[in-house]
């Protein structure tokens, strides 16, 4: 499964930062080249969370566990 990444696909903030979480929406209002790449980084993520991939994933957990 890829990784989450940065400014690539999406666009982190430290929790509970009310100024970082400020900074960062003037940084993507103002930057339309960051959302799109965003938006297709995360497109890109998308089948990975899917309810069907989830549901094969939890399917795999369990089997595992009871062998």
């Amino acid at each position: 499964m890829p990784e989450l990444a940065n400014k690539e696909n999406v666009y982190l903030v430290a929790p509970g930062s009310v100024s970082g979480l400020a900074a960062a929406l003037q940084i993507l209002a103002e930057g339309l080249a960051l959302r799109l790449r965003l938006a297709e980084g995360a497109r890109a993520l998308a089948e990975y969370f899917t309810w069907d991939r989830i549901a094969q994933q939890t399917a795999a957990l369990f089997a595992g566990l009871v062998k």
